[in-house]
């Protein structure tokens, strides 16, 4: 009987909820509206080594700017159309344990490059809108096709040379953008405060890309305990974050 009564409640709810339109608010201001966001990036996977060496992209956070469109209101829904511009960022690591090197001490380096590339986003977005107090809150998915240059790097490191004149080094390359696009798709909640000249939309997000953002091969050499070993790596570009949005509203005519 009680989840029967539950259940009752549960759609007498949901039919309330779908009854309203909760986008009315909306045309109270411009469909325009500008984004500042950021996230962090996370995912790198590299082959099996030694626990005496590793070799890795690291995780880092950046911005985002945009602007959206809010094209449709339908219901409880809306729908939103954007361009947005992401940051690239490569940062690298390698670490040699003391006994695979000439040194007297472990070597880590890591390196920062940045290349000037920029990931460019059109984000195709539908968020459900509910009531909240005075607020509005809001589910929201996302599918976006991320557009990118094709880059190419290279990197080399001279570790340290022994009295036997034995080397060890390292080499690494790595590429992003196979096919100059890179979709993705996002989860989010988030809420709309309206205020009397603007309104503020607040979203936490999380993405998932459908491609890796980095693909990469290295190869160590001249170790003094392991073998040579050469291996493979990736990065895949996923991230959580925040997203702010303005939105401005409209003058009232007067009557």
């Amino acid at each position: 009987m009680i989840k029967i009564t539950t259940l009752i409640l549960i759609t007498l709810f949901v039919v309330q909820v779908k009854a309203q339109n909760n986008t009315l608010f909306l045309k109270d201001y411009y469909k325009f509206n500008l984004e500042l966001s950021g996230g962090y990036f996370y995912g790198a996977k590299t082959s099996k080594l030694p626990s005496t060496l590793s070799y890795s992209f690291k995780n880092y956070v950046a911005p985002r700017f945009g602007l959206h469109y809010d094209f449709l209101q339908k219901g409880n829904f809306n729908f939103k159309v954007g361009f947005s511009a992401l940051i690239l960022r490569d940062i690298d690591e390698i670490r040699l344990d003391e006994i695979e090197q000439a040194f007297d001490s472990d070597i880590t380096i890591k390196t920062e490059t940045f290349s000037g590339d920029w990931q460019f986003n059109i984000p195709i977005t539908v968020e459900y809108i509910i009531p909240f107090n005075k607020s509005k809150l809001t589910f929201n998915a996302s599918y976006i096709i991320g557009i990118q240059d094709f880059y190419y790097a290279e990197t080399g490191y001279g570790i340290g040379s022994d009295a036997t004149g034995g080397e060890t080094t390292f080499e690494g390359v790595y590429w992003r953008g196979d096919n100059g696009f890179h979709p993705g798709a996002q989860l989010g909640v988030g809420m709309y405060f309206p205020f009397k000249k603007w309104m503020l939309r607040t979203n936490l997000y999380y993405n998932v890309m459908l491609e890796k953002m980095y693909k990469g091969t290295f190869e160590f050499r001249g170790l003094r305990q392991s073998p040579d070993i050469n291996g493979t790596y990736s990065f895949s570009g996923n991230s959580f974050g925040i997203e702010l949005s303005i939105y401005l509203a409209k003058k009232k005519k007067k009557m």
